[in-house]
């Protein structure tokens, strides 16, 4: 008896059919599982959201300038390739903390030392006094949004600092110095930056307005004189995070793991800096001149 194409596809599908259930007869187990998703494999855990709690200790470097006030003959530093001023290159260190909260937001307190180059004697020329910078220190807050791991922050607070008088012969030559301390305010903004490990850097503006001191030069030209600096400096900065959390946020009395940032054997930095401070006191001078030290004392 032939089989039509109609009754031969009918007996596939039933043969089909009939494996299917046997199977199915076979592991009753399995009937239950058809309709449960696959489980997922395994993956391996991410690293936490970074976080920018905790302390630092850094230095900066970087560039500046701006001014005295009118008269006052400003002492110019070295800026290498870039023009010298009242700053020229500068450099210092920092130390401060931060706090991040849950939505973000960090806030923060920072102090810090700067220092100015060497003076360039070729561009400040002869005068019969001069003034000079010898540092600026401040101590600001920050407050800051952490955008994923780039920290984007404005900071201002209390800013101090030192300038000096220098009296000059006709030659010249140092007669007499007077060191003034000044004491203002400064406003910035800037952004930090996560590096490797607990390396972190940050590029950060900053405006110093130091406010006016009044010397008595004693100079013939200038007896009175109000030096009054305000300052612009951009600098690049390198911070090394030294505590991450502090123990009282710690379940165990411990500082909260490291930064989550892979640590790199691809960089490294070296620094120096030597300071050499001579200075002597007052003392009765009846005769100065070029070949004497001047009696009012220097630093």
């Amino acid at each position: 008896m032939r089989i039509g194409k109609d009754q031969e596809t009918a007996v596939n599908k039933l043969g089909v059919w009939i494996i299917a259930l046997t199977l199915l007869a076979i592991d009753p187990a399995r009937a239950g599982d058809a309709g449960s998703p696959v489980p997922a494999l395994p993956t391996a855990p991410g690293l936490p959201a970074y976080t920018w709690t905790g302390g630092y200790i850094g230095m900066h470097f970087g560039y500046g300038g701006g001014s005295f006030g009118a008269g006052t003959n400003p002492v110019l530093d070295e800026g290498v390739m870039l023009p010298p001023t009242i700053t020229g290159l500068v450099g210092g260190y920092q130390i401060g903390w931060n706090v991040q909260l849950p939505d973000r937001l960090v806030l923060g307190v920072e102090a810090d030392v700067t220092f100015p180059s060497p003076i360039d004697r070729s561009a400040t020329g002869s005068a019969a006094f001069n003034t000079a910078l010898h540092y600026i220190g401040t101590a600001r807050s920050r407050v800051g949004y952490a955008f994923g791991s780039l920290l984007a922050y404005v900071t201002g607070g209390i800013a101090w600092g030192q300038t000096k008088v220098e009296i000059n012969d006709n030659g010249g030559n140092l007669i007499s110095s007077h060191s003034s301390t000044h004491v203002g305010w400064t406003v910035g903004a800037g952004v930090a930056f996560p590096i490797a490990g607990k390396w972190t850097g940050k590029i950060e503006y900053n405006y110093v307005d130091l406010g006016p001191t009044t010397f008595v030069s004693g100079n013939a030209a200038q007896p009175v004189l109000t030096v009054d600096p305000k300052i612009h400096i951009l600098r690049l900065g390198l911070n090394y995070r030294f505590w991450d959390s502090p123990p009282w946020l710690s379940s165990n009395h411990s500082p909260i793991g490291p930064t989550p940032v892979p640590e790199s054997g691809n960089w490294n930095i070296h620094g120096q800096t030597t300071f050499i401070e001579q200075a002597y006191p007052g003392f009765h001078s009846p005769y100065q001149g070029q070949n004497s030290l001047p009696g009012g004392g220097e630093g």
